[in-house]
């Protein structure tokens, strides 16, 4: 598994054990995630709305020999603009950032996946985009990790 992978299905795993008002645990996808049997175009027609998506494109060496990795994950929130408000979105948003936004976010993530350290996890950017009919608001975050644990 790739350190992006890793990052991926630490924040997804906790995120599934946070209790959120209308977006379930099933609901709750690592960025790349989609039915096998769906082609790769079609993959955001499988995500059941509302949903939160956990992207992790890249990584970049920190120190060369350190083994650790600068990431900037993105978390997304979307809802299906047709079935939902604004407002009813917004505060989908508020809770789930509410629960990134925390300084024992870093050591929760740590904790949710064997051979994974996150020594520091701190928002960066967040914005809002309309994508096909629904709406995505996102927070970044800026973390260190490894891909052992060190802890």
């Amino acid at each position: 598994m790739t350190i992006e992978q890793k990052v991926e299905s630490a924040i997804v795993t906790f995120l599934k054990t946070q209790t959120f008002t209308d977006i379930p645990a099933a609901q709750i996808y690592r960025g790349i995630e989609h039915d096998a049997a769906e082609s790769s175009e079609n993959y955001t027609q499988t995500r059941i709305l509302p949903c939160i998506v956990v992207s992790c494109p890249a990584s970049t060496a920190s120190d060369p020999t350190s083994g650790n990795r600068m990431v900037v994950p993105e978390i997304s929130v979307q809802s299906q603009a047709d079935d939902s408000t604004n407002a009813a979105h917004l505060t989908r948003c508020a809770q789930v950032f509410a629960v990134v936004a925390t300084t024992t976010f870093a050591a929760s993530i740590s904790a949710a996946l064997a051979d994974f350290y996150c020594f520091f996890a701190v928002p960066a950017d967040g914005g809002s985009r309309i994508e096909e009919r629904s709406w995505a608001s996102f927070v970044t975050m800026r973390m260190m990790v490894c891909g052992a644990d060190i802890s």
